[in-house]
């Protein structure tokens, strides 16, 4: 009786007070004074019950076999097993959802960012979105440099670097440095038209000159035309557009013309102003050694008020006014950089003629344009 009961109890089994026989096998001991009839006492249904609950206890025992963990297996890599993954060794494995730098398909603009760094938290189980951005919001977030303008107080010098202009990239809100330039590092970059060693592919020749060995500037980043000889600048405008090594200074920029040209079809004239406002032509030049700059002008202004100039480095070499024919000039230009301006400058009142001035057929001899 006792061993049953125990039995039944292990096998979580219901088990009914019954009357069983002390040898249940029908074993019955010699001498014992017992009959063997008593196994008889146990019906039909009880026997039938007995089975069944060997039969129970049976397959616990195997279940119980089956879920057995073996200790020297990492629940968390075992074959078909899903588990917390292994956070930190940069693969997403088991429920992370990211793990280091892989984050499977998900970036700041599957979030509906425009662009930045996503993180993933050192949990493995959510995002830091604090790297993305939406550029171009008006507001700046972490991840940005700037919005729309540079902060002031920002530069290219500040940036590291020793000359350019910085901008604020519109579709990344960074900062582009690709208009700074650090000279000195034998790379051209920005406004820079050579470095060191590096002269952008150009050479004497290529820049206007017959023969000799083109420099750099250590200090500008300029070209140092010092080895250069011979050769001569000729601009008389029959392209029909400004050239490009020219630029523009006042309040209105030259034009190239064509309605009253000095020669040819084209001759550059001023641009439309107002009294007292002035109308500006730049060349910047670079002389190897002395040399000469020639032109030929007319004007149709205000006679002794309204002028066309000529300046050297911002000094006046000479002025006209009132209506004149085409004359030639030519000035001497010592060695080195210089700069060029034509310039129509008008007083604070009254107009005359065409109120416009020109010139063509510019002639530069023992220099070339830098612009």
């Amino acid at each position: 009786m006792r061993n049953t009961a125990l039995l039944c109890f292990s096998a979580g089994l219901a088990c009914a007070p019954k009357t069983v026989d002390g040898d249940p096998f029908n074993q019955v001991t010699e001498g014992s004074g017992s009959s063997g009839a008593a196994s008889d006492t146990l019906d039909a249904t009880t026997a039938s019950g007995s089975e069944e609950s060997s039969s129970t206890a049976s397959t616990t025992a195997t279940t119980a076999t089956t879920m057995t963990t073996d200790p020297t297996v990492d629940p968390d890599t075992s074959s078909g097993e899903s588990g917390t993954g292994d956070c930190g060794d940069g693969v997403v494995s088991g429920d992370e959802i990211c793990d280091g730098e892989d984050f499977g398909d998900i970036s700041c603009v599957s979030l509906g960012f425009n662009g930045g760094t996503l993180l993933c938290t050192a949990s493995c189980q959510t995002y830091d979105s604090s790297g993305c951005y939406n550029c171009g919001n008006g507001v700046l977030e972490a991840a940005e440099d700037c919005e729309g303008v540079v902060p002031g107080g920002v530069t290219c010098e500040s940036e590291g670097f020793t000359d350019g202009e910085i901008i604020c990239n519109p579709k990344s809100c960074l900062f582009d440095t690709s208009g700074c330039s650090l000279c000195g590092n034998d790379l051209v970059e920005g406004t820079e038209a050579c470095d060191g060693a590096d002269l952008a592919g150009q050479d004497c020749v290529t820049i206007g000159f017959e023969m000799g060995n083109l420099g750099c500037n250590a200090a500008t980043c300029s070209y140092d035309f010092s080895g250069c000889s011979g050769g001569q600048y000729i601009q008389d405008f029959e392209a029909g557009v400004v050239p490009g090594e020219f630029s523009g200074s006042g309040v209105a920029d030259w034009i190239v013309d064509s309605t009253s040209p000095i020669a040819g079809t084209y001759s550059g004239a001023s641009g439309d102003i107002a009294d007292s406002q002035t109308s500006g032509f730049v060349l910047p030049v670079n002389f190897a050694i002395a040399g000469t700059v020639a032109f030929s002008h007319k004007e149709s202004s205000e006679s002794s008020y309204d002028y066309l100039q000529f300046y050297v480095d911002n000094v006046l070499q000479e002025e006209w006014s009132g209506t004149n024919a085409t004359q030639m000039e030519s000035y001497n230009v010592a060695a080195g950089a210089h700069t060029l301006e034509w310039r129509y400058s008008k007083d604070g009142s009254v107009s005359a003629g065409s109120d416009r001035v020109w010139i063509d057929d510019i002639v530069i001899t023992g220099g070339v344009p830098t612009g």
